[in-house]
């Protein structure tokens, strides 16, 4: 049971931790050009300092995008629906509220994407800031991961949430890897990624506390 107090407490912190991820994306914005040459020096000497990675980093790319993305949120929307747990099957698609929020961003911020042979080839003409990867497998894929913890024991929760970072970390990573992003556009799609993801988590607590009991496994 969540008490009064414990519930206060809790939207204390979301508070404040949604304070500091809008502050955080607030001051990269602002950083972006002072970091323009560590941005286009990763995008340029990545590759280069680790070849033969381009396979590799093509498959996780490919995971990330957005529509593999999405259907992994459908699908275990559907599995939770089927479950009869239809709050968390809700949770699960409003994870997919990050999609047209970043590219609202990318509209607003009108950062061009680094000028590199990969986003030419594939004729990229969105814009870069934040990353819509790094954004959509950041608020899904950890949504997931917050989901399986409520199902799942606590040790295999982790290891799966740990799973889930390091896909979440190499999706990334594979942005700047094959140039289509700078370093600070994947970070920027992170914090964007973890408001929503807070939210969620909000959503979560809320529903718990007016139901006054955890969501049941």
């Amino acid at each position: 049971m969540i008490t009064a107090k414990n519930h206060v407490r809790r939207n204390h912190y979301t508070i404040g931790l949604g304070a500091t991820l809008i502050v955080l994306f607030t001051a990269l914005y602002l950083l972006i050009n002072p970091l323009q040459s560590f941005d286009s020096g990763a995008v340029s000497n990545f590759p280069i300092q680790y070849p033969g990675l381009d396979g590799f980093m093509l498959a996780v790319t490919t995971i990330g995008s957005p529509i593999p993305i999405a259907l992994i949120a459908i699908a275990w929307a559907g599995i939770e629906f089927a479950w009869n747990r239809r709050d968390r099957a809700l949770v699960m698609i409003a994870s997919l509220a990050a999609a047209p929020l970043f590219f609202v961003l990318k509209e607003f911020f009108h950062r061009h994407r680094p000028a590199t042979l990969y986003a030419q080839s594939l004729g990229i003409h969105s814009y870069s800031f934040p990353s819509g990867h790094a954004t959509m497998s950041f608020s899904v894929l950890l949504t997931l991961a917050y989901l399986l913890s409520m199902r799942l024991p606590r040790v295999w929760s982790r290891v799966v949430t740990l799973v889930l970072i390091i896909i979440v970390l190499g999706i990334g990573i594979s942005r700047v890897y094959l140039g289509a992003h700078y370093p600070t556009d994947v970070v920027g799609g992170w914090l964007v990624g973890g408001l929503v993801l807070l939210s969620l988590r909000t959503y979560v607590a809320a529903y718990e506390h007016a139901a006054d009991k955890r969501v049941e496994v």
